[in-house]
């Protein structure tokens, strides 16, 4: 959904909440659009990348993957284990988080 404030924030970058949202509403939407097939390793290529490096972003970004598509499976929109499931599932797959 972009809108007359969205564009200019992104084209000046002026206002960080506002894009903030953007970017939340653009991964909802990449979910949305791709919750029916989506996998395990879609989920791996957005977190690998940042799981090391910024492992708050990642853990933040895996939680709302989980959210929206759990949303998805009560909407009836996609079928199937969430593939963004730390516990049995992407705990396997990913290191564990240093402290």
């Amino acid at each position: 959904m972009l809108n007359r404030y969205t564009v200019k924030s992104r084209i000046e970058g002026s206002n960080p909440s506002v894009s903030a949202r953007t970017s939340s509403s653009s991964l909802y939407n990449s979910l949305n659009n791709c919750s029916k097939r989506s996998d395990a390793g879609l989920i791996l290529r957005v977190l690998e990348p940042i799981w090391a490096v910024k492992p708050e972003t990642a853990r933040r970004v895996r939680g709302r993957m989980e959210s929206i598509l759990d949303w998805a499976k009560v909407a009836a929109n996609r079928e199937g284990e969430n593939p963004a499931r730390w516990r049995g599932h992407l705990q396997k797959a990913l290191p564990a988080r240093s402290r």
